[in-house]
This record gives structure tokens, sequence and C-alpha cells, in this order.
């Protein structure tokens, strides 16, 4: 239904609707207050996932007793961590993973957060990937595509 677009250098997000050709730029939302206990684990499991070279390592949030469970690649992919503070999701997975705080060439693959007990609360995943040069014009807002100040 839409494109959205993430500056990761302006930290700027715009949402484009293509059905109704219009645009409308997203207002940062308000930076989440990170206070997380956790005790972090990496482990010797590997698993390739899109194509990639993915280790296994746990995150224990100590006082809740959740955890998150990450496969991460460490090739680089730097600009995934930049959109996801952009992003400011509120998952469990995204804000340990932010809390962690861990070195832009990491990011997981896979992520899924667990209760105490063990069971899945939420997973998400790359399930596809393309290391490959974009034409500048993708991230452009064609001419013909309106502005609207607020969106429904």
């Amino acid at each position: 239904n839409g494109i959205m677009l993430i500056n990761l250098k302006d930290e700027d997000i715009k949402i484009l609707s293509l059905r109704q050709r219009v645009y409308v730029n997203v207002p940062p939302s308000e930076k989440l207050k990170l206070n997380f206990n956790t005790k972090f684990q990496t482990t010797q499991d590997t698993l390739e996932v899109a194509g990639r070279a993915c280790q296994k390592w746990i995150v224990r949030e100590k006082k809740s007793g959740e955890f998150c469970e990450y496969w991460v690649n460490s090739e680089g992919y730097s600009f995934f961590n930049r959109m996801l503070r952009i992003l400011n999701r509120k998952e469990l997975v995204a804000t340990i993973w932010m809390h962690m705080n861990f070195d832009d060439k990491y990011f997981p693959f896979i992520g899924s957060s667990y209760n105490k007990d063990g069971r899945l609360i939420e997973r998400v995943q790359i399930l596809e990937i393309a290391d490959e040069e974009l034409k500048e014009e993708l991230f452009t807002i064609p001419a013909d595509y309106q502005l609207v100040e607020k969106w429904r």
C-alpha cells in the first residue's frame, strides 16, 4: 500500500501512499528510556540466514526473566542499527537490542523474544538481502505527490 523512506543522515521519515499519491512527514517519536538489567551471552551456534552467516547471541533481562535470542551477522550492515534507532521500535526484541548498544557492524538477522517460561512472544527475521547499488531516484518523492499535513 505504501513506501517508507528513511533518511539516515537527517533522521527523517516519510511515508508515501501509492494509491492516493500523497506523502506525509513522520515526526520523530519520543526516545525510549531504556532501563534494563541484562546478561549477555554469545554461543558457538551458527546459522545461515538470508544467505549470510550468523551467530546466536542471547540477552536475558534479569528482573523480568524475559530473554531475547538473536542470530547476528557481523558483515557491517551498519545502516540497520541506525534505521532501528530512527524508527524507535517498542517491541522487546528491538528495545533490548538498542539498550545493548552493540557495535554497528553487528545486526540480528533474526530476533526472537521469549517470556520467562520460554514461550515465544515475537520474532522478526530478514528473509532476503541484496547487496547492490540503488538509483537515487528510488529515494525521491515523485513530483506529482502532494504533502499531507496530517495522516488519517
